[in-house]
């Protein structure tokens, strides 16, 4: 039963107070005279004892209710440690008589081995083999997990006499050797090989051991009132800690956060306490002072100490129990600053390891405020929400769990296997060397510490950005940026040497077969091949990159397309800096590929051998701003880039002299395009162009977004039907660009694989995406007109969309002309498509149908686009006409009248919508001119002129 629970506070000032632990002292009461030798607790909480003067063990559950008698030895058995297997099963070594015992999760011994000699302490390792020495024999014995006796199974220098035994993570063991009073450690491979002997400890045996999981460090009490150190590495540091007033440090063991908490033996001034010395070496020998005589001592999940005292000469034996974490119990309310939220009874500070478990009645949050602790466990399936707010982690930070938002400055140590999510960002900032372990996610993560950060083990993902302020990141081929459909991981700016290692960088290409222009970031070349890639696609495909000396230069003047310098390959290396095509197939989402990562300034190569088209990737792990690039390459190549958009299949260009075209300044992380080089030389991309910008081009096919600027107009063309549009973009007056090709100005228009192709033919016949034509005079009266190509249109409705992204400069009217139809168009802000059919008519399919003239002189009385009705194809479609109304009519009459008056056709229309089509039949009448009469709701409309073919 429980008697009565202490605070323990110290008072640092008037306004901080450190939380050190609560106890709970007795937290329960054992048999009178028991003598608990060893202490062990299970996965669910339950404290097992191995009472060596009564040979029984008792079970404790956690809520403190316990049995004494939970299982009963043979009489004289001794007891003196205790051990637990994943399956809940309990072992015990027993000095008494010199046997194992195997006790079920019900407490009945199932079973017992005799041994040669006198057992001391026992470990178990990860498949359920059972270890203990033989102090009177220097043996080291195993019984296997299928209950297979080996004694000896290792035997050690005569003399040795290895009392104590411990294991690491890799299934190593570790005797402590009393080696006639010198002291030594000795290493045993799980094969059963001795690998190594530490003989360097103070004089004196070395009476306990035990291997830190935090660290890998093995710590050891030695019978001189010392504790030593070995490290992974094998570096041994004795005395590392040196005791005050006592014989010997007893019992030993470590927290998730690497602290060492030890009981005392031998000495009269520290027995009743408990000591703490921190992973840093800081020691604190009075850090909890118990009634009873501090012995054998265990930790659980949770932070919780319970040690037993190691006297009989005491009427109770009292268990206490020591709550070194400060626990979120969350039934108050989600506020992390609401004290009867917290097990201490106290909201956090910076001296508190906090611990946020799952299955409470609130999750915790905070918003608004900034709070430090010491370090931070987030179990499984708990969360942790600091929308706005940031916390400081003076040390470890343990996750299995979820953290949303804000900010966490992190000195210590980052274990996480859950994920770090919704924008959060970890912040590593320690003063010295830290680790990232597990295999979790992160959405940002910012490198501040010059000391450096390892990715020590596991595979850590990155959703957003790594942020290098100071230091290296040494990934140890650790590290993954992820790619979605919305996101790619990126590595913003950085300088110096900040990144070591291999990174494996996915790339998220879609479900569809549309081309993919990528590339890697890589400073090595990148080997593919159809075996490689064939894991990532479920059908065909093909892969090219593009060599500019095997263009056709004839082809530049017409069309400006850069398509016959493709390379189909099969299997090979690519430079690190070329882009890759990627064409057909059925693509399975994501590709990977790894590599050492580009960092500080780039330089590609460049030819100008034909047409100057040169198709590269984007160098580095993050998006980059075309603007400065361009800015700083202005002699060496055009002012456009070129990406090829899957969702539209067609390409998407950007001119930076106006902020125009169909794609941002930004190129997205992983993306291959194209550039066109004015001469040959090496193109320069430094970290300083590297950008958190958003793509609006991209292999994704995301909508793209047009800066708005004077004297712009931008046309789409679509089938009716499809989803996405080919663009055009035009402007003038941009000095000192002309009507011809300007590098700095115009984009070549680069084809479109599927679907028909808009494009301005040039007065040089070269083919544009972007024009940009000279200077408007005030009402320009040279009637000046710009030619539109379309290619691949076939019979069908069509749309053109209509922008105008900013008036018409000097008084300037801009129409779109149909010449087939003889319509005019005005593009003034009112009118934002232009519906019109393609027929069997050759004429009707021309490449040149269309243009857009300045103040033109339409015809007023053929089918004005202002009429609220208008025909869509004109001349007819055999004998249907194609109405287009531009209002809602409940009725609409219309009338077929020859050119001497005589009504040919009528009928009625119902239900009539805005931007609705409606087809009316001519009959049989004959190939010539008629007009349209129309009657709305009541209403004469304007007559249309019409003609048949």
């Amino acid at each position: 039963m429980k008697l009565f629970t202490t605070l323990i506070v110290f008072f640092l000032s008037e306004s901080t107070a450190l939380h050190a632990q609560t106890v709970t002292d007795p937290w329960y009461n054992l048999a009178a005279g028991s003598e608990p030798e060893g202490i062990i607790v299970d996965a669910s909480g339950n404290v097992y004892t191995a009472n060596r003067y009564n040979s029984t063990v008792s079970k404790i559950n956690a809520a403190g209710s316990g049995t004494d008698s939970w299982a009963t030895l043979a009489s004289g058995a001794g007891p003196l440690y205790i051990a637990i297997d994943a399956s809940g099963n309990i072992y015990t070594s027993n000095t008494g008589n010199n046997t194992i015992s195997k006790i079920n999760s019900s407490g009945a011994v199932t079973q017992s081995w005799s041994l040669s000699t006198t057992p001391s302490n026992i470990v178990i390792d990860a498949t359920g083999n059972v270890y203990t020495t033989g102090y009177g024999n220097n043996t080291v014995i195993k019984i296997s997990s299928s209950g297979t006796l080996s004694d000896p199974w290792v035997t050690l220098a005569s003399g040795t006499a290895p009392f104590n035994i411990t294991i690491d993570a890799s299934g190593n063991l570790y005797t402590g050797n009393y080696n006639n009073n010198s002291g030594t450690v000795s290493k045993i491979s799980s094969s059963g090989s001795l690998t190594q002997t530490w003989a360097s400890i103070t004089s004196g045996y070395a009476a306990y051991v035990y291997v830190d999981a935090f660290s890998g460090n093995i710590y050891g009490t030695t019978s001189n009132s010392t504790v030593f150190k070995i490290t992974a590495a094998g570096i041994v540091t004795d005395p590392w800690i040196t005791l005050t007033n006592h014989g010997s440090g007893y019992r030993l063991i470590t927290d998730d956060f690497g602290n060492i908490y030890t009981t005392f033996r031998g000495g009269t001034l520290f027995e009743h306490t408990i000591g703490k010395i921190t992973s840093a070496g800081y020691l604190n020998e009075s850090w909890v002072t118990l009634t009873d005589l501090a012995g054998a001592i265990t930790i659980d999940a949770l932070g919780n100490i319970y040690a037993v005292p190691i006297s009989i000469n005491i009427n109770v034996v009292a268990m206490s129990k020591i709550a070194t974490y400060n626990t979120w119990t969350g039934g108050t309310s989600t506020d992390w600053g609401t004290a009867s939220n917290w097990s201490f009874g106290a909201v956090p500070v910076s001296t508190d390891i906090v611990q946020i478990p799952s299955g409470t009645t609130y999750a915790p949050g905070f918003t608004g405020f900034s709070t430090t602790v010491n370090s931070l466990i987030i179990a499984s399936g708990a969360t942790l929400s600091n929308s706005g707010s940031s916390m400081t982690l003076s040390n470890a930070f343990t996750n299995n769990g979820i953290v949303k938002f804000g900010t966490m400055n992190v000195g210590g140590a980052v274990t996480n296997n859950g994920s770090v999510s919704n924008n959060a960002t970890l912040n590593l900032n320690g003063s010295s060397a830290q680790t990232i372990s597990g295999t979790g996610s992160i959405a940002n993560v910012t490198i501040n510490n010059s000391a450096g950060v390892t990715i020590s083990g596991g595979t850590t993902t990155v959703n957003g950005t790594i942020t290098p302020t100071s230091g290296t990141l040494t990934t140890g081929g650790n590290l993954v940026l992820a790619s979605s459909s919305g996101n790619n991981a990126s590595i913003a700016q950085g300088s110096g040497s900040y990144l070591s290692g291999n990174v494996t960088v996915q790339r998220y290409i879609g479900s569809n077969s549309a081309w993919r222009m990528i590339g890697f970031p890589f400073t090595q070349a990148t080997n593919i091949s159809e075996s490689t890639l064939a894991g990532f696609y479920t059908s065909g495909y093909n892969a090219y990159t593009y060599n500019e000396a095997n263009d056709d230069k004839t082809n530049y003047g017409n069309s400006g397309t850069a398509n016959v310098g493709w390379t189909h390959f099969t299997s090979g290396t690519t430079s690190a800096k070329n882009g890759i095509l990627l064409s057909g197939g059925t693509i399975s989402s994501t590709i990977n590929f790894s590599g050492p990562i580009n960092t500080g300034t780039q330089t590609i190569a460049l030819t100008k051998s034909q047409n100057g088209w040169n198709f590269i990737a984007n160098p580095f792990a993050s998006a980059i701003n075309w603007t400065s690039i361009n800015t700083n390459n202005a002699s060496l190549v055009n002012n456009a880039i070129y990406r090829y958009d899957p969702g539209t299949t067609a390409y998407a260009t950007y001119v930076n002299a106006s902020s125009t075209g169909n794609q941002s300044n930004v190129i997205e992380n992983g993306a291959g395009f194209f550039v066109s080089a004015k001469s040959a030389g090496n193109l320069s991309i430094a970290e300083s162009d590297k950008t958190t910008g958003t793509p609006l081009a991209s292999l994704f096919g995301l909508q793209p977004i047009i800066t708005i600027d004077k004297s712009i107009i931008k046309l789409s063309l679509a089938k009716q039907g499809d989803q996405y549009a080919d663009e055009v973009v035009l402007r003038w007056g941009v000095d000192p660009a002309t009507d011809n090709f300007d590098g700095d100005y115009d984009a070549y228009d680069m084809g479109r694989a599927v679907g028909p192709d808009l494009s301005v033919i040039g007065n040089d016949k070269t083919v544009y995406s972007i024009f940009h034509g000279s200077a408007l005079k005030t009402n320009d009266t040279e009637n000046r007109a710009v030619q539109l190509g379309i290619k691949n249109m076939e019979e069908g409705t069509y749309q053109i969309g209509i922008q105008l992204l900013s008036a018409i400069a000097n008084g300037n009217k801009a129409y779109l002309y149909d010449s087939y139809t003889q319509q005019y168009t005005l593009i003034d802000g009112n009118m934002d498509h232009y519906i019109f059919v393609s027929t069997s008519d050759t004429k009707s399919q021309s490449n040149t149908r269309f243009s857009v003239i300045m103040n033109a002189k339409p015809i007023t009385d053929n089918n004005n686009t202002n009429y609220p009705i208008t025909l869509l194809n004109n001349p007819s479609t055999g004998n249907l006409f194609t109405l287009y109304s531009r209002n809602n009519y409940n009725q609409l009459q219309w009338q077929i009248v020859g050119g001497s008056g005589r009504l040919l056709q009528a009928g009625l229309l119902s239900n009539v919508l805005k931007g609705s089509t409606h087809q009316i039949n001519a009959g049989n009448t004959s190939q010539g001119s008629y007009f349209i009469k129309l009657i709305g709701d009541g209403n004469a409309l304007p007559v249309l002129k019409a003609i048949k073919n």
